[in-house]
C-alpha cells in the first residue's frame, strides 16, 4: 500500500513508484472519482490527460534502421524531400 500525506496547505507530494504506476508526469491532471465498490464509496485517481507528447516516440524508427544519424546526413535527407516535394533537384543546393 502507497500512503500520501496532506501537508498544512492541503498538498501532497506523490511517490515516485506512485506516478510511474499511473503513468503521470509533472503537469499532467488528475481526476478524483467517487465509486461505490461493494456497497462502501471508494475514491479513484484518474489521469485526465494521457501524455501526449510521447505518443508518437517510436513511430519512424523503422525508416531509421541502417541510416546514418550525423546532423550533416540528416539535413541532406531533409534536402532531398523537400526538392522532391517541390519538384526540383537537390543537387544545386
Amino acid at each position: 500500500m502507497i500512503e500520501i500525506k496532506l501537508d498544512s496547505k492541503r498538498r501532497v507530494t506523490f511517490p515516485k513508484l506512485l506516478c510511474t504506476a499511473l503513468g503521470i508526469v509533472p503537469g499532467d491532471i488528475l481526476r478524483l472519482e467517487k465509486r461505490v465498490v461493494k456497497g462502501k464509496a471508494t475514491f479513484c485517481l484518474i489521469p485526465k490527460t494521457t501524455d501526449k507528447r510521447l505518443e508518437w516516440f517510436g513511430v519512424f524508427r523503422e525508416y531509421a534502421i541502417g541510416k546514418s544519424h550525423k546532423m550533416s546526413d540528416i539535413r541532406k535527407s531533409i534536402a532531398r524531400g523537400v526538392a522532391r516535394e517541390h519538384g526540383l533537384s537537390a543537387k544545386g543546393r
